[in-house]
């Protein structure tokens, strides 16, 4: 059922191919829930609504790279973290199209929101306020993750993790959960998860022994 409303909420040709909601994050989400959907399932009812809304977000990215609120014009951090989670599960389906020029863009907003020598900390719309251990780092972070190619031996996730353990408090804690607890095989997690969670419980012991 919840499928099938997302599947009439935009229809996958006309005016509104792909726009799932007026509001930037929900439109985000939803195109999200089409894409692990599809490509859990592989179902082919799916694939032209979860590929209208990857086309949708593609066609909404801003010039800076970001996306913005209301669907349109230049955004910010937090906003950016929701399309890209988007986009990636459309790549790893391996059967839906991402532009790979809105990957390169959103990259170029990364670099632009990042501080530090190691572009390991990420500030609102720009580096200003950057710092350790908040949750626009985390959001950045995972961003580089997804499609910076950011292992976890890069030196910018080094220092960025290493500042959510030192400084993100209630933040970091989460974090740590999941990885631990996907890594004791606890978690019923997909493989998505379960590879994120991996790579973030090397990155914490990689922290933790170089101090």
């Amino acid at each position: 059922k919840g499928l099938g409303f997302l599947m009439k909420l935009a229809p996958p040709s006309g005016a509104n191919a792909g726009r799932l909601s007026g509001d930037v994050y929900a439109n985000a989400i939803a195109a999200l829930a089409l894409c692990e959907a599809y490509g859990m399932t592989k179902d082919p009812s799916l694939r032209p609504y979860a590929q209208s809304a990857i086309n949708y977000i593609a066609r909404t990215q801003g010039s800076n790279g970001s996306w913005g609120y209301g669907n349109n014009g230049n955004g910010d951090t937090s906003i950016v973290g929701w399309q890209v989670q988007a986009l990636k599960a459309a790549k790893l389906t391996k059967d839906l199209v991402v532009d790979d020029r809105v990957i390169q863009k959103a990259n170029r907003f990364l670099d632009l929101a990042a501080a530090g020598s190691r572009k390991s900390m990420y500030g609102y719309n720009d580096n200003a306020g950057a710092a350790p251990g908040t949750a626009l780092t985390a959001v950045g972070l995972l961003c580089r993750y997804y499609i910076s190619e950011w292992g976890p031996v890069h030196p910018g996730m080094i220092d960025g993790v290493g500042g959510l353990m030192k400084h993100g408090g209630k933040l970091a804690e989460p974090l740590l959960k999941l990885a631990d607890a996907a890594l004791k095989g606890l978690a019923p997690m997909g493989p998505v998860i379960d590879r994120f969670a991996t790579s973030f419980g090397k990155m914490v012991d990689k922290v933790t022994k170089d101090g």
